[in-house]
């Protein structure tokens, strides 16, 4: 059998390409005994040929337009819409545009870091856009609040009409008017059928998002694992939050089920009610509720922005591509509504290459799969069925993600943690992966495992590394263990000492060198920068990574053969080493994987609706990848800079 796509109103019919398909075995068998229904789900249609078109890719803060107060913003799409559409342009791809207001500071502006992933940027509100759908009240003094707020828009504008964008200034400016158009629309907001539409189709996620930022706008951050209490999210907990009510002891609601908050749209309503709204000051409550209510009010204005700039563009015959960040925030709604579907132990990156020869770690935490997967991947469903309000088609960034991440390790030290000290990702793994095990260890006479797991720390090593401080590194920090030496327990207890900043170790290193007679012609002027580089060096000095889930599972480093502790070894257990090596990055995984992204990515692309799904499948490329995409019918990137194994010679010309 094959496909057709039919035209509903002309009857036109177009069959798709290649060979027929086949359905046999059990299904077939049960014909003999009547009607029988089948439900394939086989891949894509096959086109005969391939749509191609034309567009540009861009940031939306870099749109700025007469109207725009600081940056660019939704509205302006619309001009650059008018251009493609000129120009015979047809696509739009974005950056990503969700909320990264994590620290409220200039860090925001990277867009990879989402606070929320449903939640719309408030950078990108067109403070005019409001204005314009202010209007009717008749309250005596409304029309002078509103025509000030439309003068103090200007001011803005011209004030933060500069070379570069102010980030921080452009946010501080736009909620402080923002906030002023929200008390003068905020009752009437109640009464607007748009606006409760919004609510009830969005309070899924919108009662969370506008209870996290009202509580990180009382606790002064966004690290919700110090907020005490109130640190997991609940269905109880927003709901107290959003009505001032507790929930009945016994009830149902403790669940963590984003549906449960759903039901809580009437109450955020009820936010908006003018009869609620004059409510006493010695309601404690009250100051929160406002905070609730201004998020939602952002967030709807935020919608219409948007929605009204794709049917614009739909009208132009320009289509809006969007960007799928592959992490959130550690300091995330997300991770504070779903803690149990995150791995906060590690953080996402990516192994050393060309571009990165210590690897990349991008602090964001890793996916729970199987927690995921117990709902059938519920969360994802309900970001993409988002996205699809925006968006004709969409990029997944490193879906190598959905078929392996590469894991590194977070701080077990809570200063640094606080920093946002990260480790290399020289010192990550695969995760899924299958590891080597003490079994596969023991099999080749291998039993000393902590020489292979710790750094193997010489004196030639350290001679070589430090120099003419070698002896007095090892004397400060290290002690001898028969011909090696091992780190002082005081330098062993953060994963991260010699990565963090300012660190006390420094000082007291320098005051050493003072006292030491022998060390006084040393310059002690970039002796701290030079000795901690020298430090970290030696910390990735091992061969073996112990599995963060267990003790008997080890994970061979990348790049380990040339190490100075892999060359140190005998050569039976270098071809061991080697063998175990080679096997774990090019052999063993290739089916493990497969196996993953097909559980986890058609769950995705059943909720991409009329969405062109294009993944970006950049770096280092396991071999399942290409055909698993291509049987999905996920396109890839093909850079003319970055070629790939599944580029075609010639592809981009000679």
């Amino acid at each position: 059998y094959k496909y057709i796509v039919q035209d509903a109103e002309t009857g036109k019919r177009v069959h798709e390409s290649g060979d027929d398909r086949l359905i046999s075995g059990r299904e077939m068998k049960q014909a003999e005994f009547g009607k029988l229904l089948i439900v394939q789900e086989d891949g894509h249609f096959r086109h005969a040929g391939h749509w191609k078109g034309a567009g540009v890719a861009v940031p939306v803060f870099s749109l700025r337009s007469r109207d725009s107060v600081g940056c660019g913003e939704f509205s302006d799409l619309c001009h650059l819409v008018d251009f493609c559409a000129q120009s015979s342009l047809s696509i739009i791809q974005l950056l990503p545009v969700n909320d990264t207001s994590v620290h409220d500071n200039w860090m925001d502006s990277y867009p990879y870091s989402s606070l929320s992933v449903f939640a719309l940027h408030p950078m990108y509100l067109s403070l005019s856009g409001v204005v314009k759908t202010c209007g009717g009240d008749k309250a005596p003094g409304a029309e002078a609040d509103l025509a000030a707020i439309r003068v103090e828009v200007e001011a803005a504008r011209r004030a933060l009409d500069l070379a570069t964008v102010d980030y921080e200034g452009t946010m501080r400016t736009k909620e402080e008017i923002c906030e002023k158009l929200f008390h003068y629309q905020r009752e009437s907001c109640h009464s607007d059928p748009n606006f409760a539409t919004f609510l009830r189709e969005n309070a899924f996620w919108l009662a969370p998002y506008a209870t996290f930022c009202a509580l990180k706008k009382v606790f002064g951050h966004s690290d919700h694992s110090n907020w005490g209490s109130m640190k997991n999210a609940s269905y109880a907990l927003v709901r107290r939050m959003v009505t001032g009510l507790r929930e009945p002891e016994g009830s149902a609601g403790n669940s963590e089920s984003t549906e449960d908050f759903g039901a809580l749209w009437m109450d955020l309503l009820e936010l908006f009610n003018p009869k609620r709204t004059g409510e006493p000051k010695s309601d404690f409550m009250v100051p929160f509720k406002g905070l609730i209510a201004y998020s939602c009010y952002v967030q709807y204005h935020l919608h219409r922005q948007l929605t009204g700039v794709v049917r614009y563009a739909e009208g132009r015959g320009v289509a809006l591509k969007g960007d799928l960040p592959i992490g959130v925030d550690k300091n995330s709604v997300e991770c504070w509504v779903k803690r149990r579907c995150f791995r906060m132990e590690a953080c996402a990156g990516a192994p050393p290459d060309y571009y990165s020869m210590q690897g990349q770690n991008w602090g964001f935490p890793t996916y729970n799969w199987e927690e995921m997967g117990n709902d059938n991947f519920a969360w994802w469903k309900q970001r993409l069925g988002h996205m699809a309000n925006y968006f004709h088609a969409y990029r997944i960034d490193h879906i190598l993600g959905f078929f392996r991440i590469w894991e590194v390790p977070s701080s077990n030290d809570e200063s640094a943690v606080n920093l946002n000290t990260l480790l290399p990702g020289l010192l990550g793994c695969f995760r899924p992966a299958i590891a080597i095990t003490k079994a596969d260890l023991d099999s080749k006479g291998i039993w000393d495992i902590d020489r292979l797991c710790k750094p193997y720390i010489t004196m030639d090593l350290l001679e070589e590394v430090f120099g003419r401080l070698a002896a007095s590194v090892a004397d400060f920090f290290l002690f001898k263990r028969h011909h090696y030496y091992e780190f002082k327990e005081a330098f062993t207890e953060s994963n991260v000492t010699f990565w963090m900043d300012n660190a006390n170790w420094g000082e007291n290193f320098v005051a050493y060198l003072r006292a030491d007679a022998e060390s006084n012609s040393i310059n002690l002027g970039d002796v701290v920068e030079t000795v901690q580089k020298g430090l970290r060096e030696i910390l990735q000095n091992v061969v073996l990574l112990r599995d963060l889930g267990g003790e008997e599972t080890f994970h061979p480093r990348f790049g380990c053969l040339q190490t100075h502790s892999f060359k140190a070894l005998e050569p039976w257990v270098q071809g061991a080493i080697s063998h175990f090596h080679d096997e774990y990055f090019f052999r063993r995984q290739d089916d493990l994987w497969r196996k993953n992204a097909n559980k986890i990515l058609p769950r995705l692309l059943e909720e991409s609706r009329d969405m062109l799904v294009c993944g970006e499948d950049l770096g280092l490329i396991p071999q399942c990848v290409p055909s698993v995409m291509s049987d999905l019918g996920i396109l890839g990137l093909r850079i003319q800079r970055m070629p790939s194994d599944s580029s075609r010679e010639g592809e981009f010309g000679d």
